[in-house]
């Protein structure tokens, strides 16, 4: 009775774990990052992942024939799942999406031969629902040789495991690094580590449960294993698709920046620009004419780096109408990378541009387009909140957007609202 309720409780585990797999892939399918990756070796992930528990589910259950197939294939397919979370990480935080010569011929060739290991436990299948045929009998020496394949294959999983981990570690400290140097905060949050952790779990569980079977532990440890398992793989897929899953991709409008206003849907081709202060009267007017240029002149760190006027003013029609997309602006998590990625463009180039010939600086640029916009909202749409409207324009929190909306403006967002609604009432 206690091995049937046991029994149950695996299967319904690993049941849980193949459908929200399953769905995952569903909800993946057709999308990409929040900052435009593609996400192919994640969905790799995820089909690995998928199979990984519907062959535990066949194994554990005691109905299930040919078990020793299932068996055979689970461990082979193991050996695919250290590459995979290597690749899947690499394309969450580098510009381009990496293939597969990223895997060298010595590591291909670790993993064939792994498959290979499995080739003697496959040949043992039968259709009967147990590992063993009990209609033929397998030589003391053949039983020795197919045990011994399936721990070597075994120890080639617990050791190349924490070398793949390794090199995600070391790929997320250097992206770490790179996004302190560019001054913009660690963009990069945990949950790019979560893949990791689903990976960890995969191969302690891995390394237990061949204990389990060497000292033959009652079957509610392995119960206890799978639902550790399961529980860290679905909770850690939940976190990761709310991350990463986005709608259809932003696509470059083919229209120039002269046929697209600043704004979609009928908004207005141009706002007034935010109201400036008058200049001292103790500075000379001749004075005044030479600080103007100056801010677009070409700084010292870019003398090595002077870009043609054509690709200049390439890159700065498209940021013209990259601006005037809402759902681009709308994502908190948008950073100069991946703005150089909808624009199909170096990094380097848009930062160049935006510095010497917009005279600002990337997070300067945008957040003046979000509060432009939020400017508009706050004028035609009274209902929403002003925590709503920062939200919906690109900041994450309502003190961020009133210190970036008084800094442009002059005054509050909500001092703003009532001096709109002052205007009309008086007109």
């Amino acid at each position: 009775m206690v091995d049937a309720v046991m029994n149950g409780l695996q299967s319904s585990l690993y049941t849980i774990a193949v459908a929200l797999c399953l769905y995952s892939a569903g909800l993946l399918r057709g999308r990409r990052s929040r900052t435009e990756r593609s996400l192919r070796w994640f969905k790799a992930f995820l089909a690995l992942e998928t199979v990984g528990f519907a062959l535990d589910l066949l194994i554990g259950h005691p109905a299930a024939p040919f078990k020793a197939l299932w068996l055979g294939l689970r461990m082979g397919f193991s050996l695919l799942i250290g590459p995979c979370v290597w690749l899947s990480v690499a394309e969450m935080v580098r510009s381009q999406t990496t293939g597969e010569t990223r895997l060298n011929r010595r590591e291909w060739l670790v993993i064939i031969f792994g498959f290979a290991l499995t080739l003697p436990v496959i040949s043992s299948a039968h259709p009967g629902p147990l590992f063993l045929d009990p209609t033929y009998a397998v030589s003391t020496g053949y039983s020795r040789f197919i045990h011994t394949t399936m721990l070597v294959c075994m120890g080639i999983f617990a050791v190349q495991i924490p070398i793949y981990l390794g090199r995600c570690r070391r790929l997320l400290a250097n992206r770490f690094a790179e996004e302190t140097r560019q001054g913009q905060g660690t963009r990069t949050r945990a949950w790019v580590q979560l893949p990791l952790l689903i990976v960890f779990t995969t191969w302690a569980s891995g390394i237990l449960r061949t204990l389990d079977c060497v000292s033959h532990a009652p079957q509610e440890i392995e119960v206890v294993i799978s639902f550790i398992d399961v529980s860290v793989a679905v909770g850690s897929i939940y976190a990761i698709l709310r991350r990463i899953s986005v709608p259809e991709p932003f696509v470059e409008p083919s229209r120039t920046s002269r046929d697209v206003s600043p704004f979609d849907e009928g908004l207005p081709a141009a706002l007034p620009p935010a109201p400036l202060l008058p200049l001292p009267s103790a500075v000379p007017e001749p004075e005044a004419e030479i600080i103007a240029p100056t801010i677009i002149a070409e700084k010292p760190r870019y003398a090595r780096s002077k870009l043609p006027e054509v690709l200049r003013a390439r890159i700065r029609r498209k940021l013209e109408s990259a601006m005037a997309d809402q759902r681009l602006l709308a994502d908190s998590l948008l950073n100069l990378r991946s703005l150089s990625e909808h624009l199909r463009e170096k990094p380097h180039y848009v930062s160049q541009v935006i510095n010497q010939d917009l005279g600002s600086t990337f997070y300067a640029y945008v957040n003046r387009h979000r509060i432009e916009r939020a400017r508009i909202l706050l004028r035609e749409d009274p209902a929403k909140t002003i925590l709503e409207v920062a939200l919906e324009v690109g900041f994450n929190s309502k003190s961020t957007f009133n210190a970036a909306f008084r800094g442009q403006v002059g005054m509050t967002p909500k001092a703003f609202r009532l001096l709109g609604s002052q205007a009309a009432g008086d007109s």
